[in-house]
């Protein structure tokens, strides 16, 4: 394999701008529309280093355009409701 088609395993954790988290299904939704190479998205309650975040996701990138996914995925905070207060992205080989 030629490193022009090696992929990546992406985990992204999202924090939407709701005050209360008792159901984020919406921003993972909206995550899932519109990123076709989510593998898999589901809401959690996870605190990292001080930060929660309301939905977790693995999407699969290719290694040569991982910063340009983690770039697009600020199309998030901006438009539309729900909106990613925060947004973390580890890209993994």
């Amino acid at each position: 394999m030629n490193s022009t088609s090696a992929l990546s395993n992406a985990t992204i954790l999202i924090r939407c701008n709701r005050e209360n988290h008792i159901n984020c299904i919406a921003m993972r939704n909206k995550l899932v529309e519109k990123f076709p190479n989510i593998a898999s998205a589901w809401t959690t309650s996870t605190t990292i280093a001080g930060d929660t975040y309301c939905v977790a996701a693995r999407a699969i990138v290719k290694t040569n355009n991982a910063k340009s996914f983690e770039k697009k995925l600020s199309v998030l905070k901006n438009s539309g409701t729900p909106r990613a207060k925060k947004i973390a992205v580890l890209i993994s080989n």
